[in-house]
């Protein structure tokens, strides 16, 4: 009864300000069928020669949030998200430069604001962008952090509305361009890093380290997995922003197929025929490209043999392509290759992986096995990760072991294999290990 009579005033309030001129709604005014605000004070402002810039973010992860929270903690999310942009807007345009905030589509903010020399102008955008966003971002999870401990992220990018164009026209085709843009994450310097990962994979300029996976019943290693570092000295270096950037320039397949080409090359050169766990992405997994190139490296190195490449499926992507993925699967697996799925524990897609790929390894992630001696949680989500790895048939590591203490449960749990800073950082590959924690933890 009170939710129905809550109803009616809202449908009250928004008659009422059907009647309301628009620029008393600047913020988040309600969708009216029979006029739309925003576009009023755009037309409004442009009409007397002057121009309006569309400012766009999107909520990277909502679609995560409305499937793994409840409906009220996503109505927390909402109203926790909408006082940020007002709060961080409020303090960074002036009010007289405010057109409007709009949101579309649960996800999608748009800001409109007057373009003018003293303060926003289009060429300042993608820096004023990117100082926008990270206090967002902070806001956001100052307020969500009461009650979950789901991080945040945004995309953003700007569009300026033509005013020569049809107003509807114009911000739908401004609209657009920034959703394109904040869509694949492109920044103000996208032709310099674009450029710059085409050089680094032209001239291979990245290197590859390993690190062991560590038997639990023996002691010895039983496998190698295979991590990248871009240029020494540079934004590329760390692998995470290395494969960001090349995601955003275009380029994640042609860089990923440079992993697994240095990674046979270290095999033949160190005569290697131990298990080696390489990373790939759906995206790439699934594009036919891929798997033609990587037969092609096959022919390059025939010391190499695909029964000892054990391709590692990140989370960092969704299956969005269900056929294509299938097949990819498929004919990896005629050709010799095994699958491991990475990430396992840290989100839902990984769960949704094994479930397709039923794969020959489940790595479990490394926030399961972080403290995992002092979490009663982590250990039942690492039992049943054992239940499900039992009944595929899967051998599973355990990531991320970083403590004696990590170490000892995970190895009384009659977990396979570890891996982890504990037993040994990424090295140059395949060193000679002569003894480490689980032989000596044996011979005592």
């Amino acid at each position: 009864m009170l939710q129905k009579g809550k109803k009616g005033l809202d449908r009250m309030k928004m008659w009422f300000q059907l009647m309301y001129p628009s620029h008393v709604l600047k913020w988040f005014p309600p969708h009216f069928i029979v006029r739309e605000v925003m576009l009023e004070q755009i037309d409004k402002w442009q009409k007397k020669g002057n121009r309006a810039l569309l400012l766009y973010f999107d909520v990277k992860q909502y679609a995560e949030i409305r499937t793994i929270h409840s409906p009220e903690t996503v109505q927390l999310f909402d109203e926790s998200i909408m006082e940020s942009f007002r709060q961080v807007l409020g303090e960074e345009i002036r009010d007289n430069d405010l057109l409007g905030v709009q949101r579309y589509n649960d996800d999608d903010f748009v800001i409109i604001v007057k373009e003018n020399s003293e303060h926003l102008t289009y060429r300042m955008m993608d820096k004023w962008m990117d100082k926008v966003r990270e206090r967002l971002e902070a806001a956001i999870h100052a307020k969500t952090s009461v009650f979950s401990d789901f991080p945040i992220r945004l995309h953003g990018a700007s569009a300026r509305i033509d005013p020569e164009q049809d107003i509807h026209e114009a911000f739908q085709a401004a609209m657009l361009e920034a959703r394109g843009i904040a869509k694949i994450q492109l920044s103000a310097d996208y032709g310099r890093i674009r450029n710059e990962i085409q050089r680094i994979i032209f001239d291979e300029d990245i290197r590859v380290l390993a690190q062991p996976i560590i038997c639990f019943s023996s002691g010895e290693i039983m496998g190698w997995e295979m991590l990248t570092r871009g240029p020494e000295d540079s934004p590329y270096h760390q692998p995470l922003r290395l494969f960001e950037l090349a995601e955003q320039a275009g380029m994640l397949i042609h860089l990923e197929l440079l992993v697994i080409k240095k990674a046979f090359q270290e095999m033949v050169k160190k005569h290697t025929t131990m298990p080696i766990f390489i990373n790939v992405t759906v995206p790439s997994l699934q594009n036919p490209f891929f798997y033609h190139h990587v037969m092609l490296l096959l022919q390059q190195y025939p010391q190499v043999k695909p029964e000892n490449i054990i391709l590692e499926i990140t989370e960092r992507h969704s299956i969005d392509q269900q056929e294509s993925f299938e097949q990819a699967i498929e004919l990896f697996r005629r050709s010799g290759f095994r699958f491991a799925v990475d990430d396992t524990g840290a989100g839902y897609a990984s769960l949704n992986v094994i479930a397709q790929v039923l794969p020959d390894v489940i790595k479990v992630d490394r926030s399961i096995i972080q403290n995992i001696d002092g979490s009663e949680v982590k250990d039942s989500v690492l039992q049943a990760l054992l239940l499900i790895a039992e009944k595929i048939g899967s051998e599973v590591v355990a990531e991320g072991i970083e403590t004696e203490a990590e170490a000892n449960v995970v190895m009384n749990k009659n977990v396979t294999f570890g891996q982890g800073y504990f037993f040994s950082r990424p090295q140059e590959p395949f060193p000679e290990v002569e003894e480490n924690w689980v032989m000596k933890q044996r011979a005592k």
